[in-house]
């Protein structure tokens, strides 16, 4: 219970620096009108799916292919925005003022990268979850001779780090792997993101969103269509408010999600960051979290 509260007075912490600093909302407005650009873009094939095939078995069928698809890329895209937030949260953290322009080179140069590590992040966790575990005692004594990190087989558990790194190192996707395998073979993460409850406060809000998008959408549709002897343009309205209000509903949700969970990602790579500075100019003092961190855990 502790966790999980900390986590809603990080979220609270988290927005309380939106206010203070507007231009951490930029990223969000930037994914809600991308959003609804891609539900444009979408409800092309499923009007013509409705106009050619109709509500039948394979019709239903492709609509509900190029929802899905629609979903995905909406979290695509939010995480893509987030770049944008994870840096103009950092300049905050100096006392300086992001730059718009920068932050969208950003953007236009590591899409890609995000995408790939969105539609690999599936097979990462199953590996995880289900994968055989190395023994890590006989690789250990090796390490320690050759002077080299230990490469432990937990890194996925560090994946959180991805778009920090993506945005602050300018790492590409495989290198940014790299760069994770071997923090954590350095033994440098010593915070457990599971600490404060802030990505399953994130994920229940993203699934809420989406459960009920879905439901008023296929309500808005129903009603709307209901009628047996609707004309062809009124089944295409009713697809498309159907279709807008289950985006708009799972992108609020979405654009929530991505904003809490970059702040606090960004936040603990941070503290990584002011941790190693501090071992090598040897100035314990440099070893201290961002402030929206500590305070909370001080709490």
């Amino acid at each position: 219970m502790l966790s999980l509260k900390k986590g809603f007075l990080f979220i609270r912490a988290a927005f309380r620096e939106a206010i203070k600093s507007p231009q951490l909302l930029k990223p969000t407005w930037f994914f809600l009108l991308g959003g609804l650009i891609l539900s444009l873009i979408v409800f092309i094939p499923i009007g013509l799916v409705l106009a050619f095939i109709g509500t039948g078995f394979w019709g239903m069928a492709l609509m509900g292919v190029f929802c899905t698809g629609l979903l995905f890329f909406l979290f695509v895209w939010g995480e893509i925005t987030a770049l944008m937030t994870a840096c103009f949260f950092a300049k905050n953290l100096d006392g300086e003022k992001g730059d718009l322009k920068s932050t969208r080179e950003l953007m236009r140069s590591t899409w890609r990268d995000v995408l790939q590590f969105e539609m690999a992040f599936p097979a990462l966790m199953l590996s995880k979850w289900f994968g055989p575990r190395r023994k890590k005692s006989a690789a250990l004594p090796q390490a320690k001779k050759s002077k080299q990190p230990v490469i432990q087989d937990n890194w996925q558990d560090a994946l959180y780090l991805m778009l920090p790194l993506l945005s602050f190192e300018k790492l590409k996707l495989k290198a940014a792997v790299e760069r994770i395998r071997t923090l954590v073979g350095k033994n440098l993460l010593r915070f457990s993101p599971g600490l404060i409850k802030v990505q399953l406060i994130g994920a229940i809000i993203l699934l809420l969103s989406v459960a009920s998008g879905t439901f008023l959408g296929i309500l808005v549709g129903t009603e709307l269509s209901g009628n047996p002897f609707a004309s062809m343009f009124q089944r295409l309205s009713a697809a498309g408010l159907s279709l807008l209000t289950a985006s708009i509903t799972a992108s609020i949700g979405i654009a929530v999600n991505a904003f809490v969970r970059v702040i606090y990602h960004t936040a603990i790579y941070r503290w990584m960051i002011n941790v190693t500075e501090a071992r090598r100019r040897r100035k314990p003092e440099l070893a201290e979290a961002p402030p929206i961190l500590s305070g909370v855990l001080n709490k």
